[in-house]
C-alpha cells in the first residue's frame, strides 16, 4: 500500500497499476477477507483511468463496490464510501450522468451515515451530483450541489484536498456561464486558477482553466484572450 501511495504521488500510474494488482493478489493468496481487497481495487481502478483504461478502470471500482456490498466481511464504512464516490466521478468522465448521478447520491448517504452531513468528504459526490445535474439539464439542482459543496468548503477550509477546492470554482464557472453570468463565471475562473497554485500535479487544470478565460474573454475582444490561451497551450506541452 505505501508502494501505491509513492507511485500516485509521483504520477507513475503504471506502477500504481501494478502494485495494486499484487496486493489484490497478496490478499488472495492470503485468504483473508475479502473486504480487505476494497482499497487495492480502488487504487487499481484510478491506476487504469488515469492510464485511459477506462473499461478496465470501471469494472475494478465496480468490484470495489461489489465486495463493500457483499457478506464476505465488514469492510470499512470510509472504503465503501470511497469505492462509491470515484466509480460516480469516472461515470461522469465517461458520459454516463444519469448513473453517475444515482452512485454520487449513494455515496452521498453513506458519508452522511458514517461522518455527518456537513463532512469534508462529501465535497467530492456533491461536485459529481452538481456536474451530473448541469449535464442532465437540471441548472437549479446543479447550483443547489455546488452551494452545499462550498458551505463545506467554507467551514472547513483546511480540509479540502486541493484538486477539490479547484474542481469547485471551475464546476461553479460552468454553471454561471451556462445562465449567463458572465462576470461571475470569470471570477469563478480566476478563483480556480489562484488555488490550484504551482502544483506541477495540477498543471493540465491550470491549462484548462486558462483555455477557458481565453475563450470567455475572446467572445468579447479576439485579441482579450490570446494570452491564456498561449499559457494554456503551453501547459498542456509540458504535459506532453
Amino acid at each position: 500500500n505505501a508502494y501505491v501511495n509513492i507511485a500516485w504521488r509521483e504520477e507513475d500510474y503504471a506502477s500504481v497499476r501494478r502494485h495494486a494488482e499484487t496486493q489484490i493478489r497478496i490478499e488472495e493468496q492470503m485468504g483473508g477477507p475479502a473486504a480487505q481487497r476494497v482499497p487495492a481495487y480502488v487504487w487499481l481502478g484510478q491506476g487504469l483511468e488515469r492510464l485511459d483504461e477506462l473499461d478496465d478502470a470501471e469494472a475494478a471500482l465496480r468490484k470495489a463496490v461489489e465486495i463493500s456490498e457483499s457478506k464476505q466481511g465488514a469492510p470499512l464504512r470510509r472504503h465503501y464510501f470511497v469505492a462509491l464516490a470515484h466509480l460516480a466521478a469516472l461515470l461522469l468522465t465517461r458520459g454516463k450522468p444519469k448513473e453517475g448521478l444515482a452512485v454520487a447520491e449513494h455515496s452521498i448517504a453513506v458519508g452522511e451515515k458514517s461522518r455527518g452531513t456537513e463532512a469534508p468528504l462529501l465535497v467530492a459526490p456533491l461536485q459529481c451530483v452538481g456536474d451530473a445535474e448541469r449535464a442532465l439539464g437540471d441548472l437549479p439542482a446543479a447550483l443547489r450541489a455546488y452551494e452545499r459543496a462550498g458551505a463545506i468548503i467554507e467551514k472547513h477550509p483546511q480540509d479540502i484536498e486541493r484538486p477539490y477546492l479547484v474542481a469547485q470554482y471551475r464546476g461553479l464557472a460552468r454553471l454561471q456561464i451556462e445562465v449567463g453570468e458572465r462576470d461571475e463565471s470569470r471570477a469563478s475562473l480566476a478563483a480556480a486558477f489562484k488555488a490550484a497554485g504551482t502544483d506541477p500535479t495540477l498543471a493540465v487544470e491550470r491549462g484548462s482553466i486558462l483555455q477557458a478565460l481565453g475563450t470567455l474573454s475572446g467572445t468579447d475582444d479576439p485579441n482579450a484572450g490570446r494570452a491564456e490561451l498561449q499559457q494554456s497551450r503551453a501547459l498542456y506541452r509540458s504535459r506532453l
